[in-house]
């Protein structure tokens, strides 16, 4: 609405400066030319003919004649000379938008389109200008010759669409077959040029005539998942045009910008946005109450807005269905659908409170419909797995996905890919509780029904070995693991490609196993091999870059190199913070990783400021009380503790342990016991010191066992702060127990113990 009101002193310097003319001149035509050029045709003709038609029959014989373009052939006298108002009554003036069309389409049904594009927008049709090929270059002669064509489609035409900065795409369609999609969906010429205005982030619209918006808005409401088939999917491929050395040339051209699958794909995501936004705005007008059969047509366009992170507006739809379904159907199987979608939507905002509710009344739905052991629980149990995991609360999301589980195997084998996704949830479960031998079973489940179903080269397959692999790691068996992600890779590459971003992710978990094997100009190759395949395929700012970025920054500290990290991340957090909307999570995970190698350069101040950050951004996301946020608070203490800077660290301890009091004793509790136990030993608060090691050590020992690493070690810290009170009688017993444990299970990651051990022996002695 906003481009009726550009300067006419503008308009008419850009008029003045382009009216010479260039090989491309930006003049371009108001819809009075096209009126103009209408009236010229025989009224029988006038709806029938294509615009190639009009071209080959008018339009280059008027080029001829005149030597130029038809807009260049204009004369003067339709131009005021008066500066006040300048372009009024005019018939051309400087190009306000590129047009983009199917030279098959009906030279009407552009007309109409274009007419309609000026109304829907408010524009004024007499200083609205066109910049239209048929009209704006001479049909007579050669854009330019045949030997730089490439160079000219790739250079030349890219910068000249991207100084108009907007482009109306005309979605005329096939006057053979109305029913078939748009025609520009196949043509070439008209895919490279919604490619560069793309890529010159030109604003871009798409038009329809008023019939064909009548016609496909009924067909919105019934089929929005056809409508967005026929309306998005093209192939570069198979893409045409008239004159076969564009085509050869074009080919050319793409290949270089990184090939016609990314070319594909930016262009379909493109177009996917907009035919859901026109299905929202058709679906959200329709009058409540509606049928059964447009509350499932919301839901259809909602699932498509969620796919493109247009989370509130498809919240919006989801509602709305749900309203509908509860008007028309009651308590149905889609009403507890419709709930289930607008909790995904309310899991995905951060809201899991809401979340939960709406899965759990969707579950009672389905139990009172369809009974307590019927298969449509299984999806709404593994959205509840989901919100357990999200609070931390890992032993109610097994409990889901294990009655899930028995769901399943007593349908016995209709649903395998349902059975193989929810045994691999639950081996993810399982591994975030570290029962690592029992997650691995499932995942083993898994594999072998993927394997059934899809054979043993497919991409879940090599997901789900990756995922054994990863679990493999965490055990510390990093030569299997190794074995499992190279034949996770190699299945990837032979699946969908060496550029695909699974391989990508692939090679960034070999990267981080091969991080901590110490291997790590091997694992910096791989890196920057997962960043060049992100940056390709999803563009420099995507979020998955800022994921590549972090890890690669962790290993420039690994090899001290940190000047160079702190860049890494300083990039990293402006891709998370260009997000829309903004990932507060995964920006404070990236802050975590600066705070540490601020420290490193002893850059404390600076520390202290993103702590504090990350610290409201997860209090905000998840809540006071989460334990996210006592892990964060546990974590910036050890950071300040090993700078001796107990002043900073005993607060966020003290925090963390109100907080982890509130949730569940488990070894972080512990942990942050043991924390504070050991700062408050530092100060000389040995008495403190001693309570805070006891209450670990019971923690330890109910959650671990009597023999545990962690225990061993509490108990000789405890004992350190017993001797330094001269309470040798109360320590002895203490010792004597953690040192035979020690002595028999001694291992690499006890080594830090010995010069405490030592001590306790000496001081033992010595007292005998």
């Amino acid at each position: 609405m906003g481009d009726r009101h550009i300067s006419k002193m503008k308009l008419f310097k850009r008029w003045k400066e382009h009216r010479v003319g260039t090989e491309l001149s930006d003049l371009g035509v108001s819809l009075s030319v096209f009126d103009h050029v209408l009236s010229l045709l025989p009224p029988y003709h006038r709806h029938r003919l294509t615009t190639r038609s009009v071209c080959r029959k008018y339009i280059r014989a008027a080029n001829r004649k005149a030597g130029c373009s038809y807009a260049s052939a204009f004369p003067a006298f339709d131009v005021k000379s008066s500066t006040e108002d300048v372009t009024k009554g005019a018939l051309v003036g400087p190009a306000m938008y590129f047009v983009i069309h199917p030279w098959d389409g009906l030279f009407a049904d552009l007309v109409d389109c274009l007419r309609a594009f000026v109304e829907e927008n408010e524009l004024n049709t007499d200083n609205t200008f066109f910049w239209i090929d048929i009209l704006c270059i001479n049909q007579n002669l050669p854009l330019c010759s045949p030997s730089h064509t490439k160079l000219w489609f790739s250079s030349v035409f890219k910068t000249f669409i991207s100084s108009i900065g907007r482009t109306v795409t005309v979605c005329s369609v096939d006057p053979k077959d109305s029913h078939s999609g748009p025609l520009y969906l196949r043509r070439a010429w008209c895919q490279w040029e919604l490619y560069c205005s793309l890529q010159a982030g030109s604003v871009i619209y798409f038009s329809l005539t008023l019939s064909q918006r009548h016609t496909f808005g009924d067909f919105f409401v019934k089929k929005p998942a056809e409508v967005l088939k026929k309306f998005t999917h093209l192939s570069f491929s198979k893409a045409k045009s008239s004159v076969r050395t564009d085509v050869k040339a074009l080919r050319g051209v793409v290949e270089k910008e990184g090939g016609s699958e990314k070319f594909e794909r930016i262009l379909m995501d493109e177009l996917q946005l907009w035919v859901t936004e026109v299905a929202f705005k058709q679906l959200m007008g329709l009058h409540f109450p509606e049928s059964e059969m447009t509350a499932k047509s919301m839901m259809e366009v909602g699932v498509m807005l969620q796919q493109q992170n247009k989370i509130a507006k498809a919240i919006q739809l989801f509602e709305k269905a749900l309203k509908t379904l509860e008007h028309t159907s009651g308590l149905g199987s889609e009403t507890a659908k419709a709930l289930v979608h607008v909790a995904n939507c309310k899991f995905e905002q951060g809201d899991i409170k809401a979340a939960k509710e709406l899965y759990t009344r969707a579950l009672d739905i389905h139990q009172q419909i369809n009974g307590a052991n019927s298969f449509h629980l299984v999806a709404v149990l593994n959205c509840l797995a989901k919100v357990g995991k999200r609070e931390g609360d890992c032993e109610a999301a097994q409990l889901h996905l294990v009655r899930a589980v028995d769901i399943l195997e007593r349908d016995g084998r209709r649903h395998r890919l349902e059975t193989a996704h929810t045994f691999a949830q639950l081996g993810d479960v399982l591994k975030e509780q570290e029962k690592y031998d029992e997650a691995r079973a499932y995942y083993e489940k898994a594999l072998g029904l993927f394997e059934k179903v899809y054979g043993k080269n497919h991409e879940q397959v090599a997901v789900t070995i990756n995922n054994v692999a990863n679990l493999l790691d965490y055990q510390k068996r990093p030569d299997e693991a190794k074995e499992l992600y190279q034949r996770s890779l190699a299945i990837f590459e032979n699946v969908v490609g060496p550029k695909h971003p699974y391989v990508a992710t692939t090679i960034m978990n070999l990267a981080d196993l091969l991080t901590e094997q110490g291997m790590l100009p091997e694992a910096q190759t791989l890196y920057e091999r997962a960043l060049a395949i992100r940056e390709q395929y999803f563009g420099a700012d995507h979020e998955s870059v800022a994921v590549v970025l972090s890890h690669l920054a962790e290993l420039c500290s690994e090899m001290e190199e940190t000047a160079r990290g702190i860049k890494l991340l300083e990039r990293a957090l402006e891709i998370r913070e260009k997000q829309v909307p903004v990932d507060n999570l995964a920006l404070a995970s990236v802050l975590d990783d600066m705070i540490v190698m601020l420290i490193d350069q002893k850059r404390v101040q600076e520390a202290k400021r993103l702590c504090d950050r990350v610290l409201r951004i997860r209090e905000e996301v998840l809540g006071a009380n989460h334990p996210e946020v006592a892990r964060a608070m546990y974590n910036f203490a050890r950071v300040f503790s090993d700078l001796s800077d107990h002043e900073t660290a005993l607060p966020y301890l003290r925090r963390a342990i109100e907080m982890r009091k509130s949730l569940i004793e488990d070894t972080e509790t512990g942990e942050c016991f043991a924390a504070l136990a050991t700062v408050l030993y530092d100060e000389g608060n040995y008495k403190e010191a001693q309570n805070m090691y006891e209450k670990a050590l019971g923690i330890f020992e109910s959650n671990c066992g009597p023999t545990h690493q962690q225990v061993v070690r509490t108990i000789i810290h405890l004992c350190l702060a017993l001797t330094k009170q001269g309470r040798i009688e109360q320590a002895k017993p203490l010792f004597e127990r953690a040192a035979a444990v020690y002595n028999s299970n001694r291992d690499a990651e006890m080594e830090d113990l010995d010069p405490f051990v030592d001590h306790l022996i000496d001081v033992l002695r010595w007292e005998q």
